[in-house]
């Protein structure tokens, strides 16, 4: 029987017909192209949206089309005599012009500086506003020109002025000729022609090298260094006799390859997968860019921080990390890490151009500020210990602004060129209003903290970036020819205790250690084992390992040492937010990708010894730094390759590159998961971290050093300084600023280059000190009176605290 769900008296034959007719028309009508265009992405009319969409698809196509028409050389059989792209063409072209390039640059820069001090930025009217566009332009112009010239000596130059050019005149176009076009609409149109182009470029180049067989071994190599004109220095023979003869190419192989330094002919080989790297990255940015705009849009009530911040403060920490990840990697081979170093500076400047284009700058910097990561940027950069590392990494760039300033407030004032200064305060400082405020600002500084922390600064990047990178590169490829005669059982017991030792010395990053594992016991192993086999046992001997440090970095250093000194604890700031921060990420119940981006991406021994510290339970962490199985691999895969490319070439040298920037993505990716993660539960958990109950012992050692911490901040103040110290201090901040950019300027004329597969015998001539260059000498001995400085303060610092306690107490 059914139930009787009863009548609605208010119910009419009238209402169930009008209902039928409502519902009809709502299956029956369907929206319209125009109007889902209008209720997404409302601002300009559908009909120029569409255009402006067509039109930025069709701009990335175009510019791909003269990418690979620039750039890339290949030759084909699938029709007698076919190619595609005149790369070689335009490297020849650009063959002999590097000082004609030096020249252009050099005027370009010279440009840009006469057309800031003439405050163009200011000028206005129907003549002077398109003039100075117009000169700007032509300044703009002549550098990337200048970038094309010297591409006998920077063989990426093009390639890095071709994507920058394209994607500022993708901006441009958005800006100038679509501005009222929704920039969703733009952004989707842009992002589906880079993942169109780049995975047709990188399908297409896979294809062409797997069927023509043009692995990068060492007949494509003669081919490219013929069809570029390289030098040959082989003398029984010519590039082309080469090719035509196996007798001859036979010996050419046997004589050990003498190939000279033609970086063009790899760069023309692999444009187009460089293409499909840079690109791929572009489209998955500008996806994400999309989808937190969306979301930012849909929810704006809900979201306390712009989701699209999120995204960018993600993308600028990947790149700063890829940055580390170079100097880490550059423990194993510095070729790899400049190149890695110099697609992180350009990911950055893309970034940045597209977030200013699109989006505006100053939007994207409001909203970082709001996220966790910006907030704890924003700390940092007030504090004294970010003033100095904006000291030492801006230096001479601060002094040559400053320089140019005062010029261009001598125009302002004589000429009337520009800015009009109305304010009579202005008129009188020789400085303009803006640079004028940000010094008063800067004289509030404590200059004598500000200069001591500039020197830890140099002294870490030194130890980061030269000392570490270069001395273990040197030990590590010494290793590697001792153990050539040593029994594959005797090289394994001899691995793991120098991994040990190398786990446990606080600079030293892991991956350098993976790196030698895959060149020195794989090597070993694969006659025994085979290739495959061995890799996998280097890979399971490298975890091995990097558990293993982690019970003797966390139960030993820091759980038998660190935890029960109250100084270290003390020294670590165990009670500071930011440590709570870490401890409660680590000790959430469930699993997440916080927790383990934590433990594998920080430093291995810092992190390790700071869970110690804080009694961590070893096995939990242990469990969740297993996943470092993902960094190992393609580090001992690379190593392994490395040591393959060399006997044999071909896709060896390929797949080589591609683990080396797998290695990148997994180390990179996890630093900015980890930093992200501690900045999350920083900000979010901030009050309840504040409110957990305290390190006693730590708190009364600091209370009781209070006074001599406050007394050792007041002797070392800048006002309590006499002169002599004074001079001392900006002495030696000098010193060590210009040392660190010569270090990372000109590193290669202060030191030798020198990879892990290198002989210290012949490259070195059995010295290690040829490692260091004559003027790399001097440059050293600068940054060691820098350094020396810092530790004889320090001294005569400790000395003036204590006769100044002991005074009190005599007092007393």
């Amino acid at each position: 029987m059914a139930e009787d769900k009863g009548i609605d008296p208010t119910f009419s034959v009238a209402d169930s017909e009008q209902e039928n007719t409502e519902a009809v028309a709502t299956l029956t009508h369907q929206e319209s192209w125009v109007e889902k265009l209008e209720n997404e992405y409302y601002g300009a009319s559908p009909q120029k949206t569409v255009f402006a969409m067509v039109s930025g698809f069709a701009m990335v196509c175009a510019f791909t089309v003269l990418y690979l028409a620039l750039f890339t050389r290949m030759d084909t059989t699938f029709f007698s005599g076919t190619f595609v792209g005149y790369g070689d063409v335009v490297f020849i072209g650009l063959k002999g012009k590097y000082e004609l390039g030096v020249y252009c640059g050099a005027g370009a820069c010279f440009g840009f500086v006469i057309l800031y001090v003439l405050d163009i930025y200011n000028w206005k009217g129907t003549i002077q506003g398109p003039l100075g566009k117009f000169l700007l332009m032509c300044c703009l112009v002549a550098f990337f020109v200048a970038v094309l010239l010297v591409a006998d000596s920077y063989h990426s130059a093009p390639l890095i002025a071709f994507m920058l050019l394209s994607t500022s005149s993708v901006a441009f176009v958005k800006r100038s000729l679509f501005p009222d076009v929704n920039k969703l609409a733009w952004i989707k149109a842009v992002s589906g022609g880079l993942f169109f182009c780049s995975i047709g470029v990188g399908l297409v180049w896979v294809l062409w090298v797997y069927y023509e067989e043009k692995y990068w071994d060492t007949e494509v190599k003669i081919e490219y260094y013929d069809l570029l004109e390289c030098e040959n220095i082989y003398p029984n023979a010519t590039f082309q006799e080469l090719l035509v003869n196996e007798t001859l190419l036979e010996g050419f192989i046997s004589d050990g390859e003498p190939f000279t330094d033609c970086d063009a002919a790899y760069v023309v080989w692999a444009a187009p997968l460089i293409y499909f790297g840079i690109t791929i990255a572009l489209a998955i940015t500008s996806v994400f860019v999309l989808r937190a705009e969306r979301k930012r849009i849909e929810s704006k009530a809900a979201v306390e921080v712009e989701p699209m911040a999120q995204v960018f403060v993600t993308l600028i920490l990947l790149t700063v990390f890829g940055m580390w990840v170079a100097a880490s990697i550059a423990s194993a081979t510095s070729a790899v890490s400049d190149t890695i170093l110099s697609m992180s500076l350009l990911s950055l400047v893309t970034m940045v151009g597209i977030a200013a284009g699109v989006f505006g700058l100053s939007y994207v910097r409001s909203q970082v500020k709001k996220t966790s990561m910006g907030k704890k940027a924003y700390e940092f950069g007030t504090s004294d210990w970010g003033k100095a590392f904006v000291t030492v990494l801006l230096g001479p760039l601060l002094v040559a602004f400053l320089g140019l300033d005062m010029i261009t407030q001598f125009i302002r004032k004589h000429t009337g060129l520009g800015k009009t200064i109305i304010d009579e305060e202005e008129m009188t400082s020789v400085f303009t209003k803006g640079t004028r405020r940000r010094l008063i600002e800067m004289s509030q500084w404590e200059f004598g903290s500000v200069c001591t922390k500039g020197l830890i600064w140099g002294m870490f990047f030194f130890t980061v970036s030269v000392g570490v990178a270069r001395i273990v590169l040197v030990f590590l490829s010494w290793l590697r020819e001792e153990l050539v005669t040593v029994p594959v059982s005797s090289t394994v017991g001899i691995i793991i205790a120098v991994g040990i030792i190398m786990f446990l010395l606080p600079p030293v990053p892991g991956v350098p250690v993976y790196i030698t594992i895959g060149i020195v016991l794989v090597s070993k192993m694969e006659e025994e084992f085979g290739f495959v086999l061995s890799i996998f046992l280097g890979i399971l001997l490298s975890l091995g390992l990097k558990i293993a440090a982690i019970f003797m970095q966390q139960k030993i250093i820091g759980e038998m040492f660190g935890a029960k000194s109250v100084t270290i604890r003390s020294m670590v700031g165990i009670n500071s937010v930011e440590i709570r921060a870490i401890r409660r990420a680590l000790m959430e119940p469930r699993p997440s990708f916080g927790k383990v981006a934590i433990l594998i991406g920080a430093p291995d021994w810092p992190i390790s010894v700071l869970t110690g510290i804080m009694r961590l339970p070893y096995f939990k962490m242990a469990f969740y730094s297993l996943p470092v199985v993902f960094l190992i691999a393609p580090c001992v895969i690379s190593g392994a390759l490395l040591v393959k490319a060399s006997a044999e070439g071909g896709i060896y040298d390929s797949l080589n590159s591609l683990f080396v920037t797998v290695t990148v993505v997994v180390q990179s990716g996890s630093m900015v998961v980890a930093a992200q993660t501690i900045a999350k539960y920083s900000v979010k958990y901030a009050e309840q971290l504040r409110a957990e109950d305290p390190d006693v012992e730590v708190l009364e050692l600091e209370k009781k050093k209070e006074h001599k911490v406050a007394l050792s901040k007041e002797l070392a103040s800048w006002k309590n300084l006499n002169t002599a110290f004074r001079c001392a201090h900006v002495v030696s901040v000098l010193l060590m600023t210009a040392t660190c950019w010569m270090f990372q300027l000109i590193g290669s004329s202060l030191f030798v280059t020198f990879d892990i597969t290198d002989s210290i015998d012949e490259d070195l001539d059995g010295n290690v000190a040829n490692l260091v260059q004559p003027a790399g000498r001097y440059v050293l001995l600068a940054f060691f009176c820098a350094a020396m400085w810092y530790f004889v303060f320090r001294i005569i610092l400790s000395r003036r605290v204590k006769a100044k306690l002991q005074q009190e107490n005599n007092t007393t």
